[in-house]
Parts: C-alpha cells; sequence; structure tokens
C-alpha cells in the first residue's frame, strides 16, 4: 500500500476514488469498507467512494460520472462547457461520453450519452483533461438538443463569453459531420461570426433575410456626446449618410436599472442625429412584419441600399437571338454522353437555311389551302419525293453515319428573320 500516491490520487480527482484504483495502490475492499464504516469515507456509487463526507461540489460529481464510467468517458455537454467557463447555462444533470458499446449501469444524476465519435480527439488529450474541448462539446449538445433556439443560441453565447470563436466552430462542424442541423448551426455560425452575440440579434438576419433587406451591422462600438463608448445591437447606414439604430431588448432589459441605462444610451444616439427604434424579443418572433414595416418606413431597404436577396439578369432565350452558336457536349462528358457517330456526304461547311414569309389576306378561303395541300400531296405520291442531301448522307442504320465528323463539337445555326410585307390595299 503506498498511502502518499493514495492522497496524491485522491488530490487530483477531488476527493474521488474508484475501486478499481484502491485495488491498483494495493487497497483491497476490507479497506475501504473500514473507512466507510468509521465515517471517514463514503460510498457514492457502487464503482466510487469519495474520502470527504459533505455534499458533492459540482467537480466531484463529474468525477464521479468520470470513475463511474470507466476508462475511454469524457466529460461533455454542458458538463464540460462549464469547466471551460461557460455561464449562466447550468442544468442539474451531470454529462458523460461514454462509447457506444460500453456496458454501465445507471448513477444517479448522471447521464451517460453513448457515442461512436472518437471521445479521445474531442477530450483535448494535449491538455491531459478527460473534459470535452468546448467546440466539441456545444455542438454535440446544440445538434441534439430537443429546441433548435437552444442550439442556436448557445453558439452565440460561447462566442458572446470569449470562450471561442466563430471559425473555430466553423471548423469543428466540418470535422465532425455527419451532425444533426449542420446546416443550421452552420448559418448560426454566419450571424455570429457577423457580430451577433444573442438569440434575438440571430433572428433580425433571418428576419432581414425573409422578407429581402439588407444584413445590419451587428454590435458596432459607437462613441455618443459624452464620450462614453457604447455598443448598438443593429445599424443600416441609409444613403443620406443617417443612420438606423435598431436595439432589441430582452427580459433584463425591463428591470430599472438597465432601463434607465438604456434610455441614456438612446437620448445620446438621437442628440447624434440616429433614428433609433427599439423593439422585444417577443415582437421580433410573433410579429416580425411590423418591425419590418417600420424600418422601411425610415428607410432601410429603399434605393440605392443593397438586398439581401440576391438577383440576377436572366440571358435572352435561344430564338430570340438571329444568331446562336452552342458547345455541346463539354470535351470530359463527350465520350460517356455522345454515342460513335460518322456520316458520308455531309456538307463542308454549315447549311445555311433563308426563308420569307408574305402577309396573308384575312380571311383567305380555307377551301382553297385544302385544295393546295391535297394537290401536292396526291403529286408527291405519284411521282415520288426528292430528298436533300442531308437525308441521302443517312446510313442505312438508324442512328448511324459512316464517319467521324471533325466539327461535332461546335454546331452553328443561323436563323432568318421573316420579312413581312404589309397590306397597303385599303
Amino acid at each position: 500500500m503506498n498511502d502518499n500516491l493514495l492522497q496524491a490520487t485522491a488530490k487530483r480527482q477531488a476527493g474521488m476514488l474508484s475501486r478499481r484504483q484502491l485495488n491498483f495502490l494495493g487497497f483491497d475492499h476490507n479497506y475501504v469498507r473500514h473507512q466507510v464504516a468509521a465515517r471517514r469515507w463514503v460510498t457514492r456509487s457502487p464503482l466510487v467512494v469519495s474520502t470527504t463526507t459533505g455534499s458533492l461540489t459540482f467537480v466531484q460529481r463529474a468525477w464521479l460520472g468520470l470513475l463511474h464510467a470507466g476508462e475511454g468517458s469524457a466529460v461533455g455537454g454542458l458538463t464540460a462547457a462549464k469547466i471551460r467557463g461557460l455561464k449562466n447555462w447550468e442544468r442539474p444533470d451531470i454529462t458523460i461520453l461514454v462509447p457506444a458499446s460500453a456496458d454501465i449501469a445507471p448513477a444517479d444524476g448522471i447521464t451517460f450519452v453513448r457515442t461512436r465519435r472518437d471521445i479521445s480527439a474531442m477530450a483535448a488529450p494535449e491538455r491531459r483533461s478527460p473534459v470535452c474541448g468546448i467546440e466539441p462539446a456545444v455542438l454535440l449538445f446544440a445538434a441534439y438538443t430537443p429546441s433548435s433556439r437552444t442550439a442556436c443560441g448557445l453558439l452565440a453565447a460561447v462566442v458572446q463569453q470569449r470562450l471561442t470563436t466563430a471559425p473555430d466552430l466553423a471548423q469543428w462542424l466540418e470535422a465532425m459531420r455527419p451532425l444533426r442541423r449542420a446546416k443550421l448551426l452552420r448559418t448560426t455560425l454566419v450571424d455570429v461570426d457577423g457580430g451577433a452575440q444573442s438569440m434575438a440579434e440571430i433572428d433580425i438576419g433571418r428576419v432581414c433575410r425573409r422578407f429581402g433587406l439588407p444584413l445590419p451591422d451587428r454590435q458596432v462600438k459607437r462613441r455618443d456626446q459624452f464620450g462614453v463608448i457604447r455598443y448598438t445591437d443593429c445599424e443600416w447606414r441609409l444613403p443620406s449618410g443617417r443612420v438606423v439604430v435598431l436595439e432589441i431588448d430582452g427580459a433584463f432589459h425591463m428591470e430599472a436599472e438597465h432601463w434607465a441605462a438604456d434610455m441614456t444610451r438612446e437620448r445620446g444616439l438621437v442628440i447624434d442625429g440616429s433614428i433609433v427604434l427599439r423593439t422585444s424579443n417577443t415582437e421580433l418572433r410573433r410579429s416580425p412584419e411590423v418591425i419590418v414595416r417600420d424600418l422601411r418606413a425610415v428607410g432601410v431597404g429603399g434605393r440605392g441600399q443593397p438586398s439581401s436577396t440576391t438577383t440576377a439578369d436572366a440571358m435572352p432565350a435561344s430564338w430570340e437571338r438571329e444568331r446562336w452558336t452552342e458547345t455541346t457536349p463539354r470535351s470530359f462528358a463527350r465520350a460517356s454522353t455522345v454515342p460513335r457517330i460518322s456520316n458520308c456526304g455531309f456538307p463542308d461547311d454549315s447549311l445555311s437555311t433563308s426563308a420569307s414569309s408574305q402577309a396573308i389576306p384575312t380571311g383567305a378561303p380555307s377551301a382553297l389551302a385544302s385544295a393546295s395541300f391535297a394537290a401536292k400531296r396526291a403529286a408527291s405520291d405519284a411521282g415520288g419525293r426528292s430528298l436533300s442531301c442531308a437525308v441521302n448522307s443517312r446510313s442505312r442504320m438508324a442512328g448511324v453515319r459512316d464517319n467521324d465528323s471533325s466539327k461535332r463539337r461546335i454546331s452553328t445555326t443561323s436563323i432568318p428573320t421573316p420579312k413581312i410585307t404589309a397590306d397597303h390595299r385599303r
């Protein structure tokens, strides 16, 4: 038995020890039973004991889950995020990531999340700590939490609290593919990278895209008339040079202290010449069209201001052009899409076809047209039809020509414009 090593291990693990560790250090179950009976130690689970007798702290509960799960596990989810420094996102249970094949007995207050992912790669092995890094921890939680708004708000919170950056989260998002809600999380990271620091500021970005308004500048650093630095939620600069400010108030803005500070800041912005509009989180979610109407009324999204909706000019249709040149097929797809084609008797150059049409007096007798068509059909049936050189060049096998065409890739067709002669008879 090594008392010094026992004390060092207990200190490193916040006073928590597993029975497997105790056996490895030379302390058998009789020694553990004696310590528990003497009320110096406490049994916390069938596999873990503590060298302290009081209520377990947050860190001790995390070690309890790790030691109960055994090797290959790591602290994950919001538990790992809290250890990494995240504030105001506490949950009552401890989250422990375990391999999908692990057979673990339940433990009170511990949530074991099974995963097929490489836990050691997410647990920041360079730090020698069985705790997931902030990026994989929050991304896994955001992917599987029931509420998508909670998922987006968490990403904004970790960036706003300076625990990571949007590019780092985006890099981990690609590394963890496939991941549930990846498209939503990717869009959220674009907003967060643009300055959104709350779910409400992310919502305003979605509203702008939905109604075709330009995206605002977020968390703009400004100095009021007294020289105090202020940060505004959303700003649009109009073509006239004026600035429209939209402040989104959460529940804490209703408190007297915050309310007074907001009014002081708003006065400074108004004196500076800015147009200040205010809204609440609830109105932004339930009545976004009202906010859009007011923003447009003060000039946001007007002429001279780019829209968040992408527009493109359509090319004219081929029949609206007198000459049309098209390259087909592409070289890399030619072998798989174009059969072997050969011909004989084909023209040396592109064939141009000309045609003209004359105006037909209104009300031409249909009987005359029918008789003319019938006469031409009878003459054709009696004397046979004269086939053009293009038709004669066809092979006896349908769909196959006799030799390769060197000009197959470029097809040029000249389409004449019919000339209509107006009828001047009165």
